[in-house]
């Protein structure tokens, strides 16, 4: 079952730990993701933000392609340049999720010899 956490369920949770009213943590919460939402869709810079506890959110442009072929059609088109967007989670998070250990519900798969043999690893 996925929990879906809203903007309202970051902000009580923000006013509980800081003190602060909830209006107050929303005003601070808005003005951080409309800065952030400004400096990523800013065409005219390549962007690095970096969340250290969190992530790494990265923007540039792509270089014009040249001719690509449609796949359905078989017939050449043109690719343009455009903005890329990449999301990288920091290795603080991802140590965290590691310490936490398996799902419960799913066993851990134990290799075959054949599958050391070979080098397949199935716990990743």
């Amino acid at each position: 079952m996925v929990r879906n956490v809203v903007k309202r369920d970051l902000v009580e949770q923000a006013s509980q730990r800081c003190g602060e009213s909830m209006a107050r943590c929303a005003k601070v919460l808005d003005a951080l993701l409309q800065v952030t939402r400004d400096m990523l869709v800013n065409p005219h810079e390549d962007v690095r933000i970096e969340l250290r506890e969190i992530c790494i959110i990265e923007t540039k442009a792509s270089g014009y392609k040249g001719k690509a072929r449609n796949p359905r059609t078989g017939e050449p088109m043109a690719v343009p340049s455009h903005r890329i967007t990449r999301i990288r989670v920091t290795k603080t998070i991802k140590d965290a999720q590691r310490m936490i250990g398996p799902i419960k519900d799913q066993p851990i798969a134990t290799p075959t010899p054949d599958d050391v043999e070979k080098g397949r690893d199935q716990n990743r």
